[in-house]
């Protein structure tokens, strides 16, 4: 069986994307993903790890206020 991954866009803008990324075969592994987007290319800024869903909305939310 395949585990599902889960990627939800939480913004974009100015050529800044940030996702958040969670799997449900470890259930307490939450991933604030940032990346630069220019053309078709999409380079990795910061990768961040969280315990629980709210503590990854809170600092995805934190990085769209500056």
């Amino acid at each position: 069986m395949t585990p599902v991954r889960t990627t939800v866009r939480i913004w974009e803008e100015a050529g800044q994307v940030v996702d958040i990324i969670h799997s449900d075969s470890d259930a307490g592994m939450w991933i604030v993903r940032r990346r630069k987007k220019f053309l078709w290319m999409k380079t990795l800024i910061s990768r961040d790890w969280f315990n629980s869903e709210p503590q990854a909305m809170e600092f995805a939310r934190a990085l769209k206020a500056g």
